[in-house]
């Protein structure tokens, strides 16, 4: 099929709903976020658990009380970075695995183009391109190509 213009065009949003790694990754980053969501409730129900214990403690000395402030404050602190060290890990997994798709079609496009004799492809995505003619709209060679790779490799 030799094309009549130089450009083609895929549909970004197909290709995130019907390529099998992106499917996979979703997956992939949803149990990670359970994880994640899953330790900091165990933490935050520790220093719950622990402030309601001080608490029970009526006859505390001012010192016993001091210490106690300062353990449910270093929970706190300790929540607290753990907390954005999850939410740095979970975005940097987000931009990697972002990354790794966007490489497995660039792949694909290079082995894809080399009959087709494209100039450019794009992705189009909301509000980039105003009008395209559907003649040009590669999006179903895409997915197959790329779910094909993809299937094949696991």
């Amino acid at each position: 099929m030799a094309p009549t213009s130089g450009i083609a065009y895929f549909e970004m949003d197909s290709v995130t709903n019907a390529f099998a790694m992106v499917k996979d990754i979703k997956v992939d980053l949803e149990k990670s976020e359970q994880q994640f969501s899953n330790e900091l409730s165990r933490m935050e129900k520790e220093i719950m658990s622990k402030a309601q214990e001080y608490q029970s403690q009526t006859n505390m000395s001012q010192v016993q009380s001091e210490v106690a402030t300062k353990d449910i404050q270093d929970r706190q602190q300790r929540y607290q970075a753990k907390k954005a060290e999850y939410e740095q890990r979970y975005q940097d997994m987000h931009i990697a695995k972002r990354l790794e798709v966007r490489t497995k079609i660039e792949e694909f496009l290079k082995e894809f183009n080399k009959n087709k004799n494209y100039t450019y492809i794009f992705s189009n995505e909301p509000g980039f391109i105003y009008y395209h003619d559907t003649a040009y709209n590669i999006t179903a060679d895409l997915i197959k190509g790329l779910n094909d790779k993809y299937i094949k490799k696991n």
